[in-house]
């Protein structure tokens, strides 16, 4: 039976490979470091349109204190995540974290617990929209007729000089949405629902005044991320008869047009 279990534990340890050899003991182990990723709300981007709220939050929740500070001298803190809301400032902003924590110089002998790294987010104005990230023409289908593809076209207008009597097109404007509003046309923007960004890669589709050549009522919500371009909006067509909107919900789900 003494034979049989030595043998039993032999090849256990044949099948776990070398039983002799302790695991790295610095494996799961890193040096302290100062990372940190700035934030929109949920969204992890580093570029941010004015006026933006952005949050900065240190990927290392353990640390033994965080020091941030900018240029400017201002706007320091010493917690792992906090937020500011910029309103002026335009172009890159560096931002420095010094980070210290408990060095691991049993694994890194060079590892003195600090570390200090700067990252830079990029801020706009507003007249800048052409740097939004939906700008163009994406295509794509509703989410109910997958096999029917259209396009859609988004596009920043600003104001002429001199101004045509009536003309009202400043801003960003959706072409095509629904199928077919407009027949195409992205020059007359009356024809086409607005758009009002709540962040740099989400916005609210405003198409109310939208009524013209066959234009229905248009608003909702959109976001994009990389190249994809989701709208989840409502469709509303006055009823004579009830004398209330029918509203449809709909869902376009696009890709940027290469």
């Amino acid at each position: 039976m003494k034979i049989k279990l030595f043998t039993l534990a032999l090849l256990g340890c044949l099948g776990l490979a070398a039983c002799d050899k302790d695991p790295d003991p610095c494996a799961a182990l890193k040096p302290v470091s100062a990372d940190f990723d700035f934030y929109d709300g949920n969204t992890k981007i580093d570029t941010f349109m004015l006026p933006a709220k952005v949050t900065f939050k240190a990927k290392d929740s353990t640390a033994l204190s965080y020091a941030w500070s900018f240029p400017n001298g201002e706007n320091t803190s010493n917690k792992r995540e906090f937020s500011l809301t910029f309103h002026n400032e335009v172009g890159h902003v560096p931002v420095q974290l010094i980070l210290r924590n408990k060095p691991q110089t049993a694994c890194f002998p060079k590892d003195d617990g600090i570390d200090t790294v700067q990252k830079s987010i990029y801020l706009f104005h507003w007249s800048e929209a052409n740097r939004l990230p939906n700008i163009g023409t994406f295509i794509g289908t509703h989410e109910d007729t997958p096999n029917k593809k259209f396009e859609i076209h988004i596009k920043t207008f600003s104001r002429p000089d001199p101004e045509p009597r009536g003309w009202y097109g400043v801003g960003t404007r959706i072409f095509n949405l629904p199928e077919g509003c407009g027949n195409g046309d992205t020059t007359i923007v009356s024809w086409a629902p607005s758009i009002a960004y709540d962040t740099y890669k989400t916005f609210k589709v405003d198409g109310y005044g939208s009524v013209g050549n066959g234009c229905p009522q248009t608003w909702g919500n959109g976001v994009i991320n990389g190249d994809k371009l989701i709208i989840d909006y409502s469709i509303g067509i006055w009823n004579v008869n009830t004398k209330k909107l029918d509203i449809t919900k709909r869902k376009f789900i696009g890709y940027r047009k290469k």
